[in-house]
């Protein structure tokens, strides 16, 4: 029973890591996407790498969601590789919000949804097996592993609702400055690679905004130079 106990517990901390690892995916793409620069890319790499080797040492009886999970990974991977040679071979102005972009992005984030509904189905059949396990030795153990599940399920979701709003007033923030409103901010207060994330799409949006000022007031001057002289 032990050994039983001690795979489903191995298992349950695997999948979280897989779990918290796809979040972090999507906030790479989303980084990558917006400002296309080297760092979110190869960090992008490094976590599907990480992705890649957790799911490898997942021991589970459902072997068709390891495998749909997997072949998610590596249609993301694709995905995302497209997206990066998009970028290379563009010669034109960046364009953060073109439809091919935003294409590749969808489907990407898409993949990895993907992934996480199969890993919260693996978590929850780990579960049913860990308790089932549990039961066998008594109802003592059993609350005290269903109490340290509860703990770890509770912080994943609340995780996933900190990521989730995060990627969603981003979004938002993108959707309202394509709009022509320069003045809006995102003001996500954190030090981790949200709030990294924040700091930056709040720096473009006040170039941008610098840059429409310059711009109009150089237009002004310009007609007023060039404007009919009075006689």
């Amino acid at each position: 029973m032990t050994s039983k106990v001690e795979k489903s517990i191995s298992n349950n901390r695997l999948i979280e890591q897989i779990l918290e690892g796809i979040n972090e995916l999507n906030i790479l793409t989303y980084s990558y996407a917006m400002f296309q620069e080297e760092r979110p890319r190869t960090q992008w790499e490094a976590k599907y790498a990480s992705l890649k080797s957790l799911m490898q040492r997942v021991t589970a009886e459902e072997k068709l969601a390891l495998a749909r999970m997997a072949a998610n990974h590596e249609r993301a991977k694709t995905l995302f590789d497209h997206l990066v040679l998009k970028f290379q071979n563009s010669k034109g102005p960046r364009s953060d919000h073109d439809e091919e972009t935003e294409r590749l992005v969808s489907q990407c984030i898409a993949r990895t949804q993907m992934m996480r509904t199969d890993a919260i189905l693996l978590r929850q059949m780990s579960n049913a097996s860990l308790l089932a396990t549990v039961q066998e030795g008594g109802w003592l153990l059993a609350g005290i592993l269903v109490a340290l599940l509860g703990i770890a399920v509770l912080t994943s979701v609340l995780l996933s609702r900190k990521i989730t709003g995060a990627l969603h007033t981003l979004h938002k923030g993108t959707e309202i400055i394509r709009a022509g409103n320069l003045e809006y901010r995102t003001g996500i207060a954190s030090n981790d690679e949200i709030g990294r994330l924040s700091d930056s799409f709040d720096y473009m949006a006040e170039s941008l905004k610098e840059t429409m000022v310059s711009g109009m007031r150089c237009a002004e001057r310009w007609k007023s130079a060039s404007g009919p002289k009075k006689r």
